[in-house]
């Protein structure tokens, strides 16, 4: 058996993401926030329903929020955590000095409303010049989910990301679009079992993605 299969895992709830929800915050560090209670216990219920298979290898980001995660889950089987930076989220530059509340309001377009982009212009928008684009970043976790795939052929291992790029990445596969799937659609701790050669991904299950459906008048 040569193919690799993945648990691509999106973090537990992070503080950032619970100011979010709430309109307010920053994400006051370089590596982010932590995550809260709720994301702890998630995290943990999650190593719970995995428990029974047979993993090889656990996979990180360097951010916080991902890799307390990552390491919740590495306890259940008894494995170290593998630090992968080119899995990071999209980096956001300037948007770090806003609030959650002030980037949805001034720049909604970054939160669920593909309507006012095509795609191909989803790809490419930037709000300021150091903000990374979703093909810039999808690019290099590409390249990072491409040689871990290699590098556990015929094995099985979990890789704790994050929400924007796994979506990025989804819909770069061809599995869905953009207005499918707008932001925040993978639920914290939701997952991607994907089966892969190196170059090629098939999603086999999804857990906590919701998936609009789109009617053509």
């Amino acid at each position: 058996m040569n193919n690799t299969i993945i648990y691509l895992i999106r973090h537990g709830q992070s503080q950032g993401n619970l100011d979010y929800t709430q309109g307010v915050g920053l994400e006051s560090t370089e590596l982010g926030t932590p995550l809260t209670d709720e994301g702890v216990n998630q995290a943990f219920n999650l190593s719970q329903a995995l428990k029974n298979i047979k993993m090889d290898g656990i996979y990180s980001s360097h951010l916080i929020r991902a890799k307390q995660t990552a390491e919740i889950i590495a306890r259940q089987f008894n494995l170290p955590v593998l630090i992968k930076p080119e899995i990071r989220e999209r980096e956001r530059g300037n948007l770090n000095n806003l609030s959650e509340l002030e980037i949805r309001k001034e720049h909604p377009v970054l939160y669920g409303n593909p309507e006012q982009l095509s795609e191909e212009e989803m790809w490419h928008y930037q709000l300021f010049p150091d903000m990374e684009t979703a093909l810039h970043a999808v690019e290099r976790f590409l390249k990072a989910l491409r040689e871990i795939a290699r590098s556990e052929k015929g094995k099985t291992v979990a890789i704790v990301s994050h929400g924007n790029v796994i979506r990025s990445f989804l819909v770069k596969i061809k599995y869905t679009t953009f207005e499918q799937i707008p932001q925040h659609s993978l639920a914290n701790t939701g997952y991607i079992k994907l089966k892969t050669d190196g170059i090629n991904f098939k999603v086999l299950k999804t857990e906590g993605l919701t998936i609009k459906k789109i009617i053509i008048n």
